[in-house]
């Protein structure tokens, strides 16, 4: 406690609050916080993803503020390890087997689940994909049938939102209190990013300058099946009131903005497409002091199932110095820790995450004495 208070007095603005979940016989996950100041835009941003840079060490105290929440979990709340969505409500967690949608709080207790799973006007063939507005109680579900069906949390059916057949989204997320902010992943008249309207499905497609869009699946062929893999991708982070866009046919991450301005935010050199292997990048997460980065190297072994190797990157905002940052976890000494997008990536707030840990690997550190706090 001596040591959190000590890092707490280093910092008054732009926190990661770090929460640890305990998911019970299944896992565990913390996430982050910031204490709401803002700091002004930065300039265009540049990373050069072929160098190599000298190691920063930072304590997770000295970015973050730390809780732990253990999940109630019971016979008809039985969780997936990751949450589909963090809100700042819910923990939101959708089961491929059931179809259910389970809305554990703050306290983790669970509070509510419903499933509509089915092929009926009314009910989802769930692709996975979905997000919630906490202020009009609005559970939005994309179905592999090219539409987006509207729920209350209780699983009262409220619209249907038509989308067109030639788009296939990745990733859907709130925008604000009119659109949703979907990525498209099919290659079909430049078209990655597209607010959708949550009345009626109307799409306003935000143009951005590529040629064809990069494939960034590795696919062999093996007993006659076609067997892909793909590494973590972050296509859209919620940055301040907007996002950051990442369309990986670019070399340019951009600035959505609450009044729909696109502003480059980020550019990555050596350019995409003249790798080999290919590095792409995974936009950023802030602090007060420092931009965390992710690079992620297409690479896979398909008979070990290893590969898509994760780099983390720092940015010191101050001098603007480039860093390979150490994270080092004082009460979980054997955690490797990479702060990046892909802590922020299902949640609601740009700075709120979660990190992943097996309960297994938890009890077997902390019988080796290595848990403290």
């Amino acid at each position: 406690m001596a040591k959190q208070q000590e890092y707490s007095m280093k910092r008054q603005t732009y926190y990661l609050k770090m929460i640890i979940i305990f998911l019970c016989g299944i896992s565990c996950m913390p996430g982050c916080v910031s204490s709401g100041n803002q700091q002004p835009d930065l300039s265009l941003v540049e990373i050069d993803v072929s160098k190599n840079y000298p190691e920063k060490k930072l304590h997770l105290l000295e970015i973050a503020e730390i809780e732990y929440i253990q999940l109630k979990t019971a016979e008809d709340f039985l969780v997936s390890p990751y949450p589909t969505l963090v809100t700042q409500q819910f923990f939101i967690f959708h089961s491929f087997t059931t179809g259910d949608i389970l809305f554990f709080d703050w306290t983790g207790t669970p509070v509510k689940k419903f499933s509509r799973s089915g092929s009926g006007p009314e009910e989802y063939m769930s692709s996975g994909r979905m997000t919630y507005d906490e202020t009009t109680d609005e559970v939005f579900i994309y179905t592999v049938d090219s539409r987006i069906a509207v729920y209350t949390s209780d699983g009262d059916f409220k619209r249907t939102l038509s989308i067109p057949d030639h788009l296939f989204f990745m990733e859907i997320r709130n925008y604000d209190q009119d659109y949703l902010l979907c990525y498209n992943n099919r290659d079909v008249d430049h078209i990655s990013f597209v607010p959708v309207s949550k009345e009626d499905g109307q799409i306003k497609p935000i143009p951005l300058p590529f040629e064809e869009k990069l494939d960034l699946l590795l696919r062999i062929e093996k007993d006659g099946v076609r067997i892909g893999a793909i590494g973590h991708t972050n296509y859209s982070v919620k940055y301040k009131e907007g996002f950051l866009l990442s369309e990986f046919s670019t070399d340019t991450v951009y600035r959505f903005t609450q009044n729909q301005e696109l502003l480059p935010a980020l550019i990555r050199k050596p350019p995409v497409r003249t790798m080999d292997p290919l590095i792409y990048l995974n936009s950023y997460l802030e602090t007060s002091d420092y931009l965390f980065l992710t690079t992620v190297k297409r690479i896979y072994d398909f008979e070990t199932r290893e590969g898509f190797p994760m780099t983390g990157l720092l940015m010191d905002k101050k001098d603007g110095k480039i860093y390979e940052p150490h994270i080092l976890f004082d009460e979980y000494k054997d955690l490797p820790i990479t702060i990046g997008p892909h802590l922020t990536g299902p949640t609601d707030q740009a700075s709120v995450g979660y990190i992943i840990l097996q309960t297994d690997q938890l009890m077997d550190t902390w019988e080796a004495g290595r848990l403290t706090g």
